[in-house]
C-alpha cells in the first residue's frame, strides 16, 4: 500500500480516515495535504512530503495512486468542494502522481443530468417536451462536471447508488468505464435486520415514487422475509416545490395495511425534500408505529 496516498478535500473527514485506516496507510491523511486558502479566498492544496528536495520538485508523488476522498459535508458547499477536487487532483499530477481516483460518495451535479437539447442527456427514456422545455437556459452541469474532473487530473471515479442513467453514461463514457457505482443493498437490509430502529418482523417498506421502486425492491429481496410488502406510492407534481402522494394501484398493500407497523421509506435522490416530507405525511395519517427515512 506504500504507493497509495489517501486524502480529504476537507479536514476532519470521517470517511477519509476509514479509508485510510483501511487500506493500513500510517500516516495521518490530514498530515498529507495542506488546505490553505489565500486571504482573497482562493483555494491552494500542497501535498506534503518529508523527502522533498531540488531533485524531487515537482515528482513528490511519481508513481503513486492518489484517492481523494469528497463527501458533502459541513459549511463547505457543492460548488466549493467541486472546486476543491478539481485543483487537488491537478495538484496530484502536476507533481507527479501516476494516478487519481475520486471517491464521492454523492456525486455532484447529478440532479442536473440533462439539458435542452435531444443531445443533453442518454436517459433511457424519451423525454417529452415538458422535460426539454424544464431544462430551457440551464446547462448540463453533470456533463461539465465529469469533464471538468477528467480535466484536472482524475482518472477514475467511485461512487454510491447514483441514481441517474443520464449521469451513469455520462461517466462511463467520460472516465472510459472507470466508473463503479456501487449499490450496496446487503448493507441497507443488514442494518435493518440486525439493529434495533425497527422492529425487523413487523416492517413494511416504502416506495415514495415509482422512480425509487427498483431501490425498495432490492431492499425487499435482501431482507429476504416473504412478509415485507412494499407500499408504492405515486407522486404528482402541482407546482416547481409541491408534490402530490397518492397510493399506487399498484402498491402490495394499501395505506390501511400500514397501521402499528414500522414503514421504512427508500428513496435514491433527495433534492429539495418535498417528496418524503408529503410521503411522511400520507404514511402518518395511516396511524404506523414508527416512520424511518433512509
Amino acid at each position: 500500500m506504500e504507493n497509495i496516498v489517501v486524502v480529504g478535500s476537507v479536514a476532519d473527514n470521517p470517511v477519509a480516515e476509514d479509508i485510510a485506516h483501511f487500506l493500513e496507510q500510517h500516516d495521518d491523511y490530514q498530515d498529507l495535504i495542506s488546505l490553505k486558502s489565500f486571504l482573497n479566498t482562493e483555494f491552494c492544496p500542497r501535498f506534503i512530503t518529508t523527502a522533498r528536495n531540488s531533485e524531487t520538485v515537482g515528482d513528490n508523488l511519481k508513481g503513486k495512486t492518489v484517492i481523494l476522498v469528497s463527501t458533502n459535508q459541513g459549511i463547505h458547499s457543492r460548488n466549493t468542494l467541486g472546486m476543491r477536487n478539481f485543483l487537488i487532483a491537478r495538484a496530484a499530477k502536476d507533481n507527479g502522481a501516476q494516478r487519481v481516483i475520486l471517491v464521492e460518495p454523492d456525486l455532484y451535479y447529478s440532479a442536473q443530468d440533462r439539458g435542452p437539447r435531444k443531445e443533453h442527456g442518454l436517459t433511457g427514456t424519451k423525454r417529452s417536451k415538458r422535460d426539454f422545455e424544464k431544462f430551457d437556459g440551464q446547462p448540463f452541469s453533470s456533463r461539465l462536471y465529469a469533464d471538468l474532473l477528467k480535466t484536472s487530473g482524475v482518472d477514475e471515479v467511485v461512487t454510491i447508488h447514483n441514481h441517474s442513467t443520464s449521469v451513469q453514461n455520462i461517466f462511463m463514457d467520460r472516465f472510459s468505464g472507470k466508473f463503479h457505482n456501487l449499490r450496496p443493498y446487503d448493507l441497507y437490509s443488514s442494518y435493518l435486520k440486525d439493529t434495533d430502529v425497527v422492529n425487523d418482523r413487523n416492517i413494511v417498506l416504502c416506495a415514495p415514487d415509482k422512480g425509487a421502486l427498483d431501490f425498495a425492491r432490492k431492499v425487499q429481496h435482501c431482507i429476504g422475509y416473504k412478509n415485507v410488502p412494499v407500499i408504492i406510492m405515486d407522486k404528482k407534481r402541482v407546482g416547481e416545490r409541491r408534490v402530490l402522494i397518492t397510493v399506487s394501484d399498484d402498491s402490495d398493500i394499501g395505506l390501511s395495511d400500514i397501521a402499528g407497523k414500522d414503514v421504512v421509506v427508500l428513496d435514491d435522490m433527495v433534492r429539495t425534500g418535498g417528496t418524503i416530507v408529503e410521503t411522511s405525511h400520507v404514511l402518518r395519517s395511516a396511524n404506523p408505529n414508527k416512520i424511518v427515512f433512509l
